[in-house]
Order: structure tokens, then sequence, then C-alpha cells
């Protein structure tokens, strides 16, 4: 039995050996290996080490004439420095196509693979092991070299210098354009804005530059220059540097980066000018002399000090002596300075405060600029009523129909001395006539003191008993405060002389020898 069993068992091994399915090693020329790359549905992408779970495609071509063919998956076997994305086969990946390819087709494989971090960069030779079925046919296996072309990436990084900056001045700023990656970057457009609308500063010059490669390790540096006013001091600017370029496959790549420039805080913040006026009360049409006192109420030196006037259009500076702004050298703290200014206020307002503007500017010692804006209050108050300040006087007659002078006192009624006191005389009725000069200058006239004039006058004899009058304008400057006032008066007196009477029906009597009219 044992003799007759054997023969029977081998026989039925080879029967089942020839009804099962074996697997063909195809000719070279049934499926073609095309291309590979990193990427997938032929889009590229960077590949570099240390990049994990990146798609690596392989494109394969059908050349059956006939047939199609299906159930197609493959093994990768990867070089040293890749691994697959499968814990269990690292150095195996693996990838199916579920599709159907028709006689000639073109498909793609992709498998995820990881670039561990000190892979350099280069060309490496994979194994690909393809299994597919020719529909109708006995599975067949394929094997070919792939080739991984490691480029690796350019990643472009910014440099700002300095990091901080002086308010109230143009500071240089330099921008480094630098690739730390593996692979050049070409045509950079490198562009450097504000990252907010911060409105105490803004770029000064160049901010857009071209680089038409740069490649692993080059750096470029570009120039431009920032203006932080006093108000952003001791606060951060934030700056954007975008770089736009094509990286290793042709894409257009962005990166961008915001910097904090530190603008550094000045002792102008620990400045603190004051002003006010002595005599803060005027009145209207009036001039007066006040002490503008000016103060560094800081803790820090204030040099360059410069005092500004804006007044409104109803005010007037009248400076003594010097223009409408003064300049300190130098103001210590709690030391203050004196200037002397003449306000002139015109008749137009009255009863009301009126806010004077002013405009301080100042160094601190670091030569950082600064201003302040500061209101000196002025009452404007009722202009009161004046009494003359000049009296006139004269005698009381004059002859008609000849030429005579008359003595005109002019007394000064102010509580001061008058100076360049001067006189003019016009007459105001017809036929009287002022001969020879009819002004008249006195130098001064001390208070309560009076000097006198000589005006010769000729009256014609048709005003014979009648009035006259002389209008007379008087100029004068106080001493006391440097007022220049202008007064109008009129002077009258008596015109005197001969009146011809025509009479009718005279009667003469004689009383006592003597004739009589009647």
């Amino acid at each position: 039995m044992r003799n007759n069993a054997l023969p029977i068992v081998l026989i039925a091994c080879i029967l089942a050996l020839m009804f099962m399915p074996q697997a063909v090693v195809a000719s070279t020329d049934t499926v073609r290996l095309l291309d590979s790359y990193w990427g997938i549905g032929g889009t590229r992408v960077e590949a570099s080490p240390g990049d994990m779970y990146l798609p690596f495609t392989v494109v394969l071509g059908s050349d059956y004439e006939d047939s199609k063919i299906s159930n197609i998956r493959a093994d990768l076997y990867l070089p040293d420095g890749f691994s697959s994305t499968y814990p269990s086969t690292p150095k195996v990946a693996s990838a199916t196509y579920l599709g159907i390819v028709p006689p000639g087709g073109v498909f793609e494989l992709t498998f995820y693979v990881n670039v561990e971090p000190g892979t350099r960069v280069g060309e490496y030779t994979a194994r690909l092991d393809l299994m597919y079925d020719e529909v109708g046919e006995q599975a067949k296996r394929q094997f070919f070299d792939v080739r991984i072309n490691l480029m690796g990436k350019s990643k472009i990084i910014f440099e700002i210098t300095p990091n901080s900056v002086e308010p109230g001045k143009v500071s240089k700023i330099e921008l480094r354009v630098r690739n730390t990656g593996e692979a050049p970057a070409t045509d950079v457009r490198v562009q450097l804005s504000q990252a907010s609308s911060y409105p105490a500063a803004s770029l000064i010059g160049k901010t857009y530059w071209i680089i038409e490669r740069l490649g692993p390790g080059e750096s470029v540096v570009f120039e431009s220059a920032i203006y932080a006013s006093q108000q952003a001091a001791d606060t951060t600017i934030l700056l954007q540097a975008t770089a736009t370029y094509r990286n290793t496959v042709g894409l257009l790549s962005t990166h961008s980066s915001v910097h904090g420039l530190q603008v550094v805080k000045t002792f102008t913040k620990d400045i603190d000018i004051k002003v006010w006026l002595s005599e803060y009360s005027l009145k209207p049409n009036s001039e007066s002399t006040a002490d503008l006192y000016i103060m560094n109420n800081g803790i820090e030196p204030a040099y360059d000090v410069r005092v500004m006037f804006n007044p409104p259009a109803s005010i007037q500076v009248l400076p003594v002596g010097e223009p409408t702004s003064w300049t300190v050298e130098e103001l210590k703290p709690k030391q203050s300075e004196t200037i002397k200014v003449r306000l002139a206020v015109s008749g137009v307002i009255s009863k009301s405060v009126t806010m004077l503007p002013v405009t301080v500017k100042f160094r601190d010692k670091n030569d950082n600029l600064d201003a302040e804006q500061s209101f000196v209050a002025l009452y404007i108050g009722e202009e009161e009523p004046k009494s003359p300040n000049i009296l006139l006087s004269t005698s009381s007659s004059i002859t008609a129909g000849k030429v005579e002078t008359i003595k005109i006192d002019i007394m000064n009624n102010y509580r001061a001395r008058l100076d360049k006191v001067v006189i003019i005389a016009t007459p105001i009725e017809a036929g009287l006539s002022v001969i020879g000069s009819n002004n008249w200058k006195i130098d001064k006239i001390e208070a309560s003191q009076t000097e006198s004039i000589n005006i010769s006058l000729f009256a014609s004899p048709s005003l014979a008993g009648l009035p006259a009058r002389l209008k007379m304008k008087i100029q004068y400057v106080t001493s006391d405060n440097g007022e220049t006032i202008n007064e109008e008066r009129d002077v009258g007196f008596i015109i005197e002389g001969f009146i011809n009477l025509r009479v009718y029906d005279v009667n003469v009597v004689f009383l006592a020898g003597a004739p009589m009219l009647t």
C-alpha cells in the first residue's frame, strides 16, 4: 500500500501546480517608467531634509496594444535617508492604482515618504516592484530603478538692524535678506512696509527691491530709512518684510515676517515747559506790556527753547525789541526766564476770555526735538470812558478884515508826560483862513503843564459879528506805556468888526444945541 500511495500523491501535486495562477516576469516593453517627481496629480512640491509625509509620484505608461491592465499595486524600496510612513515597513512604501489602464494609457502611483533630517541634497535610486493583472491573462510583475531627486528648499529669512531708533529724527535701517535653505531662490522681490498704520512713524526712501538669484547661504543687504516722531517715543513700531520668489520647482512662494523696531525713550518726556503771563487783563482798543514767564518744571534740562506766538486775528502780538519768537539757549530744571511782550487788542472784542496759543519747541541733551502747545488766558474787559488828556483854551475874539494872531494854550491833563505832540489846525467856517503854517510840533509836555502855540488868522469882513471855530487834531505818545493817542478838539471865538447900515426917514432934533436922530 505504501508503495502505491506515494506515486499517486506526487501526481496529484503536479496537477495542482499546473492549474494554479503564476506570476510571470513580463518583458520590459509591457509597462514603461516615464517619470518621477515630488508631488501628486501633476503638481510638484519642494522636498528637503526633515520633511515628513511628502507625496512622491512615479509615472508609468502601458505599452500594451490591445490589452488593459488592472489591479495595479507596487512597493517602493527606499534608499538610505528615506523612510515610509508605515512603521511596520519603514523602508518600503506601498501604493495602489484602483482604475483600469487602457492600452497605451498612462497612470501614476503616489507613495508617501519621510525625508530624514540628515539626508544630503542630491540624487538617489529606489527600487520599484510593480505588480498588475493583464485583463484575461495571468498576474505580471516588473522591477524598475526610480530616480529620487532631492533638491532641497530655498528658505528666506529677514534681519532688520538696528533694533532701536531715536524719535524726532530720520534713522537709517538695514534689511538683510538671507537664504538659509539648500536650494537657490530666483526672481526674488522684496518689500518692506509697516505692519500697522502707526501715524507717528513712516518709512522714508526705497522699500522695494529685486534680486535675480539668491543662492544657498547667500545674503543681500538693502538700506532704507524711517522717521519716528516724538509721540512714538517708548513704543514699538512693527515692520513687515515680504519676499516673493520662484522655488526649485518654478512655483511662486511667499515668505513674510514681522519685526519690532523699538523707539527709545527720550529725555524730552522729563522736560515740562510752562508759560504764563504776569498781566492777563486787557482793555479794548489798548496796548499793554506784559511779562511772559517760561519755566522748566521738569527734571531734565531743556536746550534751544524757542517760544512762538500764534495769535488770533483780533489780537496782535507786538514784541518789544525782538521778533514774535524768542529763544532761550538753556533752561535748567525749575529755572524760569522772563520775556517782555506787548499786546495790542482791537475794539471788536470785549468782555470775553481769549486763549492766546503759544508754541514751545525744545531739545533734550541727546538732541531729540519736541514741541508743546500751550495757551495763556487773556481777559478782555470793557473799554473805560476816557477824559480828555489835552485841554485847549484861547482868547475870546479876533477882528474881521485883518490878520490877527491868537494864542492857544495846550494843557497836559494826563497823569504822565506826553511826548511827540503834533497839532494841526483847520478852519471850519468858510472865509476863515490860517495864515502861514497850520501844524506845530512840541517835543514834550509834562503832566499838568501848559504849552502855547500862536496861530495867525484872517477873517473875512462878512464874518464880522459871527462865531468861528478851528478844528484841532492832536496826536501824542504817553510816556508811561508808549501808547499813541489821537484826539480832536474844536476851539471857538468871536469875530469882531464894523457893520454898515442903511437908514431911511431920519429926523434930526436938536436938544440943548446937540443933534439927535429920531
